[in-house]
């Protein structure tokens, strides 16, 4: 699988009685680890009174991804219960959104994640502001407010989730990012990965090349415990024939996969799948 940027928003853990900067070392799993075992971290400094940044690095063989210093969150703090989050990619602004919070006790935050255009798509619990240490009860929702999934979290580790589709019907639940178990799905008996096996089966259909039909197709999907995979969709489109022709290359996978691992136990896994059609 290709490395991908698990980014999780910073917020403050002590905005009651002061703010404080630091760098914030993550294991794989997102609980709050020492450096040497660390999967991601978090540098966060203090630019004036209000407001803080999130630089996120990704470590790769050992050493960590300067890279992606140009990628950071500037938080921008409120009234005390308001944080306005302006997301940066390579200094320039991609995103802009807002959480809101207060005190439930003296180890508990109760949290809304407003997404950019003001709808909640996130609010719970949390032990830390800044940065996020998820506990207990987080719901999730789609734009247009309906549930998407129940996560209970322990120190910021999923340790089990329900899931709904966008038309309420009922999903697969205990579903675990692919990037967030311990071990991840591989293709059986299979010295290639999931993308030389892509590059091999894949057929660009004619009458896509003949009219210059060309893109990126993502095509989503769980892997069982069992290595067979389940609910295929195409996550981004570009055209029927680009689709389906991602789809019955993922179809050829079926049970042809050893499944996720979380303590060396089967866990049901997703997983995202690009296709680039291109024409030369």
């Amino acid at each position: 699988m290709k490395n991908f940027i698990i980014i999780i928003l910073s917020i403050n853990s002590l905005l009651i009685n002061g703010q404080t900067c630091g760098t914030f070392y993550f294991s794989k799993r997102n609980k709050i680890c020492n450096e040497k075992d660390a999967y991601y971290k978090h540098s966060i400094t203090k630019t004036n009174k209000n407001t803080y940044i999130d630089y996120i690095f990704n470590k790769i063989e050992d050493k960590w991804d300067n890279e992606l210093f140009k990628n950071f969150e500037k938080l921008i703090f409120k009234h005390d219960s308001i944080i306005f989050i302006e997301s940066y990619i390579d200094d320039k602004i991609s995103i802009k959104t807002k959480i809101t919070y207060r005190r439930i006790n003296d180890s508990l935050f109760y949290f809304k994640n407003y997404n950019k255009e003001n709808i909640v798509v996130q609010q719970g619990t949390a032990s830390n502001i800044l940065p996020l240490i998820l506990n207990g009860k987080i719901e999730n929702f789609y734009e247009n407010n309906k549930l998407k999934s129940i996560e209970i979290y322990q120190n910021n580790v999923l340790l089990s989730n329900q899931r709904w589709k966008e038309n309420g019907e009922t999903d697969l639940p205990n579903v675990f990012n692919f990037k967030l178990v311990d071990k991840e799905p591989k293709l059986i008996n299979d010295e290639k990965d999931i993308f030389n096996f892509i590059i091999e089966n894949v057929k660009y259909p004619d009458e896509a090349k003949e009219t210059g039909i060309q893109g990126r197709v993502v095509v989503e999907m769980v892997i069982l415990e069992d290595g067979s995979i389940c609910n295929l969709n195409v996550l981004n489109r570009v055209n029927t024939l680009l689709d389906n022709e991602s789809i019955r290359v993922v179809s050829l996978t079926n049970k042809k996969w050893t499944p996720g691992e979380i303590d060396n136990k089967s866990v049901k896994t997703y997983v995202c799948i690009p296709f680039n059609f291109k024409l030369k």
